[in-house]
């Protein structure tokens, strides 16, 4: 059966003249955190290696773009054929700024197909949301109903390569930034099953 790949976006920073998807200690003006959303490049790389042509197709997903700041979607693909994934399996949604609207955008895709499997890929501290939503969210049935399947970045990676992986994986989950971005996203779950989240 073919599966799409829905890679969720984070966000970007410019590093030296080369958009890239962010890693450990980006500086944004004088603040220097971690929101290590490149993991899911090379997770969904490895994901879809070995898928025979027409078999899987990555669907990366993210906007924001304008005159001096790319698509997160356009830099993520870019990451993606750097590492081997051919641009044929690759598709890209421009318009989403939230993971609200990936979801919505990512039922609109799914709903083209008579029969695919889909995953949804992203970081192990942000997927409690993403299935939070799909539970309790009403518009969203449809995808709930396609029984999506939330794989976690990090646990690709350690599985395709541990001795490369593990050292760097184990640094991002005691990172202080990790921890209360982890504690944020937890928050947001329990709004979403209490009704109280600001939905955008």
């Amino acid at each position: 059966m073919k599966m799409i790949l829905s890679v969720l976006s984070g966000d970007i920073w410019n590093d030296n003249g080369v958009w890239r998807t962010n890693d450990m200690n980006v500086r944004y003006g004088k603040v220097v955190r971690a929101i290590v959303d490149s993991f899911r490049i090379p997770a969904a790389a490895a994901r879809v290696q070995g898928f025979k042509k027409g078999e899987a197709t990555v669907f990366v997903q993210g906007g924001l773009a304008d005159a001096t700041y790319p698509s997160l979607a356009s830099v993520m693909k870019r990451e993606l054929m750097e590492l081997g994934v051919l641009e044929a399996q690759i598709e890209s949604e421009e318009q989403s700024q939230t993971t609200y609207q990936q979801l919505f955008l990512l039922q609109d895709r799914v709903a083209k197909e008579q029969s695919v499997d889909v995953e949804i890929l992203s970081s192990e501290w942000h997927l409690p949301r993403v299935q939070a939503m799909l539970e309790c969210v009403p518009g969203l049935a449809a995808l709930h109903a396609r029984n999506p399947h939330c794989v976690e970045a990090e646990e690709i990676l350690l599985r395709a390569d541990p001795v490369q992986w593990e050292k760097r994986i184990k640094a991002v989950r005691t990172c202080q930034d990790i921890r209360a971005r982890t504690a944020l996203e937890q928050e947001g779950v329990a709004q979403i099953r209490n009704g109280t989240y600001r939905f955008r």
